[in-house]
């Protein structure tokens, strides 16, 4: 299987960043460790890998729409 390069992960997620302010957000607002843990996930996954099917993000998409419900 061939991996991606780091860079190549970086410009993946670069173009994630830019699909929209959520994931934008979202990324932003990873920890170094859990960073890290998205580029190895974009390198070994590659074209199987979808940020929007992950936990990660699914649980930060959940917390925003709970705080939206608090809030209104």
């Amino acid at each position: 299987m061939k991996h991606s390069s780091t860079n190549e992960s970086k410009s993946t997620i670069e173009k994630l960043k830019s699909k929209n302010n959520t994931i934008k957000n979202y990324i932003e607002s990873l920890d170094p460790l859990h960073y890290k843990a998205l580029t190895i996930s974009i390198r070994e996954l590659e074209s199987s890998f979808s940020l929007e099917k992950s936990i990660g993000y699914i649980d930060y998409v959940n917390s925003l729409d709970a705080i939206n419900h608090k809030n209104n």
